[in-house]
C-alpha cells in the first residue's frame, strides 16, 4: 500500500524533482551542522540546548534505523524513520516553542518530509514517524531547559 503512495507522489511531482532535491538539503545533517555553527557564534546557551537535542535525536534515529532495518523505496537500507524529516520537525518545533512567530517552519518541515517521499527515499510512515519523533525530542529538550 505504501508503495502506491510513493509512486503516486513521485509521478505527481515529477516535474519538480530538482526543486525537491534542493529542499531536502534543509533536513540534512549538513544543514543542521550549519545551524549549530551559527548558534555557537550567536548564542552559546541556545547552541548547547540544540546540540544536546540533535545528539539525542541522531543517536535515537540511528538506533531505530538499525533495529528496524526497513528497505527504502529506492532499494537502499535504513528507511525507517526519516532522519531528514525528524531534523526538520525538531528544528521547527524548537523554534516555535521559543517564539510562536516561527510557525511557518512547520510548512517547510512538511515540504522536506514530502521531498523524502517524492525522491524515493522514504515511505509515508517513515516521514510521519520522523516528524512525530523530531517534535517529541524537541519538546523534551525545551522542557528540560525550562526546568533548569
Amino acid at each position: 500500500m505504501e508503495e502506491i503512495v510513493v509512486y503516486y507522489l513521485m509521478s505527481l511531482f515529477s516535474n519538480f524533482r530538482s526543486g525537491f532535491e534542493v529542499v531536502t538539503f534543509f533536513g540534512s545533517v549538513y544543514f543542521i551542522a550549519l545551524v549549530l555553527i551559527a548558534l555557537l557564534l550567536i548564542n552559546r546557551r541556545r547552541f548547547l540546548m540544540y546540540l544536546k537535542m540533535y545528539v539525542a535525536l541522531w543517536i535515537s534515529i540511528f538506533a531505530l534505523k538499525l533495529s528496524v532495518g526497513r528497505i527504502r523505496p529506492n532499494g537502499d537500507l535504513y528507511s525507517f524513520p526519516s532522519g531528514h524529516t525528524a531534523n526538520a520537525f525538531a528544528l521547527a518545533m524548537l523554534l516555535y516553542l521559543e517564539d510562536k512567530r516561527y510557525w511557518p517552519m512547520f510548512i517547510l518541515a512538511a515540504i522536506i518530509g514530502l521531498s523524502r517521499i517524492v525522491l524515493g527515499e522514504h515511505y509515508l510512515s517513515d516521514v510521519l514517524f520522523g516528524a512525530f519523533f523530531g517534535m517529541l525530542i524537541a519538546l523534551f529538550s525545551f522542557k528540560e531547559r525550562a526546568t533548569k
